[in-house]
C-alpha cells in the first residue's frame, strides 16, 4: 500500500500528499490558531504548500497526524530492545495511528481531491502513553521499565516538550469527508496485529 502511495504521489498530477504532525485539542474542524513554534511552523508550511498547489493548479491537502506506529516503530519493539521509556504525566492523552491506516487515509484523500483540505486521521482511543506501554508489556510478556516523571531533568528537552500538551483528535470529519475508517480502531488491535 505504501508503494502505491509513493507511486501515486510521484505520478498523479492532481493531488500531492503532505504529512505533518501536530498536537490538537478535540476538534471536528482543523484548528489554524495553533501557538508555539511547531504551530507557527505548521501554519507557514501549510500556507506555502497551498500557494504552490494553487500556482500549479492542483488540489492540496494537509494531514495533521497523531502518534504513528507500525512495523519498526512501536512499543513492543521498544520494550524488546530495552529502549522503552515509561514517562508519566498525569492527565496526558493522545491518539495514535497505525501506518497502514495512514496509507489508507492518504489514498482516500488522493481519490477525492479537495482544494485546501486539512485532514485529521486518528484512531478512536486517545490514551496515556503509560497505558499503551503497559498493554504492550503484558501482550509481549515484557517487564515495564521504571516510571519517570515527564519533567525529570534527565529527559531531553525535546522529549519533555512532547509530553507538555494533550493531542486528542476527533477524526469524525475526516472519516466522513474521505469515506475512511481505520482498520485498527485503537492501539490494542494494532499492537496485537504486530505480534502476528
Amino acid at each position: 500500500m505504501l508503494k502505491a502511495i509513493l507511486h501515486c504521489a510521484c505520478c498523479c498530477r492532481h493531488c500531492r500528499p503532505v504529512l505533518r504532525c501536530a498536537g490538537l485539542a478535540i476538534c471536528r474542524r482543523p484548528r489554524s490558531d495553533a501557538t508555539g513554534i511547531a504551530g507557527v511552523q505548521r501554519r507557514l508550511a501549510e500556507a506555502q504548500w497551498r500557494a504552490l498547489a494553487e500556482e500549479r493548479g492542483i488540489a492540496s491537502a494537509a494531514m495533521r497526524l497523531p502518534g504513528l506506529y507500525g512495523p519498526g516503530r512501536n512499543a513492543l519493539l521498544q520494550l524488546a530492545q530495552g529502549r522503552a521509556r515509561h514517562v508519566v504525566r498525569p492527565g496526558l492523552v493522545f491518539n495514535r495511528l497505525h501506518v497502514q491506516d495512514l496509507a489508507a487515509a492518504i489514498i482516500a484523500a488522493m481519490q477525492r481531491p479537495t482544494p485546501h483540505a486539512t485532514y485529521l486521521p486518528a484512531d478512536d482511543a486517545p490514551a496515556p502513553p503509560q497505558d499503551v506501554l503497559a498493554f504492550a508489556a503484558q501482550l509481549g510478556g515484557f517487564a515495564m521499565p521504571p516510571a519517570v516523571a515527564w519533567d525529570d531533568p534527565t529527559l531531553s528537552p525535546t522529549l519533555r516538550r512532547f509530553y507538555e500538551g494533550n493531542k486528542r483528535i476527533d477524526s469524525r470529519g475526516t472519516r466522513e469527508a474521505l469515506g475512511w475508517e481505520p482498520r485498527f480502531p485503537s492501539y490494542r488491535e494494532g499492537l496485537r496485529d504486530l505480534l502476528r
